[in-house]
């Protein structure tokens, strides 16, 4: 049997985005008053629009599939990264009118999980590599206006890693996570004390309520933990900031942890920098929460 190239079978890309454009404008346009009442189902007629919208949160938000868990082998294995994750968007194909009420909860509650070192993904899924021509840079502004979390996790540091998800202006995260694996780093051409200097320089999204950086290194190389725990303490005093030119503030809640995979074990410093709006603000729909997990064992230590 021939063998049917894929792409041969596509319309030109210049066609696919004008296509792409055109339903865009389509579906912007749905309103209450341009779709049938729907008074004959019960989550219309009967109950109330809290509890309705309820429903929709938890038939739609992304959350961690328990079918699909993650070998343990993987580099993308790590504390709230153990399974795939699932969003369902079926049901905004039901009827506009649920469309119109739930089109903004899948990217209002999804964290977008890039990995800087895999350059052809992980298990077969492109989204999670690191692209050049990643989906994120194709959303339109209104999309980008409901985005939640990004987490990229790194191999290596330094402005350009920063910027590369944050500098375009219709990418507006309201909470951003860095994780950097300083066990994967080449000890002599990384200086961590660059770190500070890096986020000094970088201007985040006026939407970005929440920062969080991660700094992974093996536990049982004490001089590398060392050497990280004295930038960790110079990091405390960096005010990260916006491009509204409002500053996010330290988190003093920020804590250690360390977690085991097979014989390893890694020890993460977690720094985190939050404006004053209320977590529950921009936290609401997340029911996945990656940066939970019972792998993660708090350290307790004091902060001088």
């Amino acid at each position: 049997m021939t063998r049917v190239d894929k792409k041969s079978t596509q319309k030109p890309r210049h066609v696919r985005h004008t296509t792409a454009r055109a339903t865009r404008r389509s579906l912007s346009t749905i309103t209450p008053s341009n779709s049938a009442p729907q008074s004959a189902s019960p989550l219309f007629s009967v109950l109330p629009s809290e509890i309705r919208n309820l429903i929709f949160e938890y038939a739609i938000c992304q959350t961690r599939d328990p079918s699909r868990r993650r070998p343990t082998k993987s580099n993308i294995y790590r504390p709230g990264h153990t399974h795939r994750t699932h969003l369902s968007t079926e049901l905004l194909r039901t009827c506009r009118l649920i469309y119109y009420e739930t089109h903004a909860i899948p990217l209002q509650s999804a964290t977008h999980h890039i990995y800087h070192f895999l350059r052809y993904g992980d298990e077969n899924d492109i989204n999670t590599s690191e692209n050049v021509d990643h989906y994120l840079y194709h959303m339109s502004s209104q999309q980008g206006a409901y985005l939640y979390h990004l987490h990229y996790t790194m191999s290596h540091v330094g402005v350009s890693q920063f910027l590369k998800y944050t500098r375009h202006a219709h990418l507006q995260w309201k909470k951003i996570t860095w994780t950097v694996r300083v066990s994967f780093w080449s000890a002599p051409f990384i200086d961590p004390k660059s770190i500070s200097i890096d986020l000094l320089s970088v201007a985040l999204p006026s939407t970005c309520q929440e920062v969080n950086l991660e700094l992974e290194a093996l536990e049982e190389d004490l001089q590398e933990r060392r050497s990280l725990e004295r930038h960790a303490k110079d990091l405390r005093m960096v005010r990260v900031r916006r491009k509204d030119r409002e500053s996010l503030k330290f988190d003093e809640s920020s804590r250690d942890f360390t977690w085991q995979k097979e014989n390893v074990t890694y020890y993460v410093i977690r720094l985190c920098w939050r404006s004053e709006v209320p977590r529950r603000e921009y936290m609401h729909l997340d029911h996945l929460d990656c940066l939970t997990s019972s792998l993660a064992k708090v350290v307790e230590k004091n902060i001088s």
